[in-house]
């Protein structure tokens, strides 16, 4: 599947905002839920979730210069870009399930069931991921560690969260990571950061589609969708992520930003281009993380005992 941007419609905003302008008043029950208006909730909460991409996708650019240093400011500032990376694509989510509610009303209404069922089946995989993250960082009280993967003059930047190995160890959680050759792993952003923004462009395109479909909405043909600076820097910042893999992220389908041209771009999945690191290495691997008063001892990724 693939988004090419900007479409002729509504440049690099998802269609499903010029449909949602159209929503009279007396259509929704926002304000009954005391929302914004569907337009409103959805733009606001596309955009928290873009800039936060946006600036991830600048600290990535600026940690080739951190990657030999031992900064460990560098990577706590990570981990709370990377929190606000995950927290606002959930919240996205929960905003587009917003709009289903003040559209289709759960009073007594057994079209919202239906509606609501079929939007969130369309986005299961990536809402079940974003929502377990989310939810086992508030509930579980797991924690985000940022780390540093590199080789030679080359180097990968991830994450992993942060959960129970063994009695009094903490490490990559398995839960949400799943083993590779017996070492624990985590996420690079180099694939992150492309794979949530293809899932807002997906996310909003399942929900017009559902709302063309229930509501036979048409989208406003007068519209024309500003904050197209702000998306088209974001693309573009993306776009410059280098496709370096995990070891165990071969084996996977990853998504990619291609810039076309000056102000034109692709956004795929699975993506198009290959890796550049095609050639094992040996590679070091740096993070920071704090023992607690009872679990003394931490599992790195990627680290197998000889």
């Amino acid at each position: 599947m693939k988004f090419d941007l900007p479409n002729k419609a509504s440049g690099f905003v998802p269609v499903v905002a010029r449909t949602l302008v159209k929503v009279q008043p007396h259509e929704s029950q926002h304000d009954v839920l005391g929302l914004n208006h569907p337009a409103d909730v959805f733009i606001f909460s596309f955009m928290n979730a873009i800039h936060s991409l946006d600036r991830l996708a600048k600290a990535v650019e600026r940690g080739g210069s951190k990657i030999k240093e031992s900064d460990e400011s560098f990577l706590d500032d990570l981990n709370i870009d990377i929190f606000n990376m995950l927290f606002y694509s959930n919240n996205y989510i929960e905003s587009c399930q917003s709009i289903v509610k003040s559209l289709f009303p759960a009073d007594g209404e057994t079209k919202f069931k239906t509606v609501s069922r079929e939007f969130l089946g369309a986005i299961k995989s990536y809402h079940s991921r974003t929502a377990t993250i989310i939810n086992d960082i508030k509930h579980k009280h797991r924690r985000i560690r940022a780390f540093t993967f590199s080789w030679a003059d080359n180097a990968i930047i991830g994450y992993y969260i942060e959960g129970i190995v063994d009695e009094g160890v903490i490490g990559p959680d398995s839960a949400i990571h799943k083993p590779f050759n017996g070492m624990g792993t985590g996420f690079s952003l180099n694939t992150e950061i492309p794979y949530h923004l293809f899932h807002l462009y997906k996310t909003a395109e399942c929900l017009d589609s559902i709302l063309r479909k229930y509501i036979k909405a048409k989208p406003d043909e007068s519209y024309v969708a500003g904050r197209m600076d702000d998306i088209a820097k974001c693309l573009k910042q993306i776009s410059l992520i280098p496709t370096f893999l995990l070891p165990n992220e071969f084996e996977n389908e990853y998504a990619t930003v291609v810039r076309k041209d000056s102000d034109s771009y692709t956004i795929s999945l699975p993506g198009t281009r290959k890796p550049q690191n095609n050639k094992p290495a040996i590679c070091d691997v740096k993070l920071a993380s704090t023992i607690g008063l009872k679990a003394r001892t931490f599992a790195p990724p990627y680290f197998r005992v000889r």
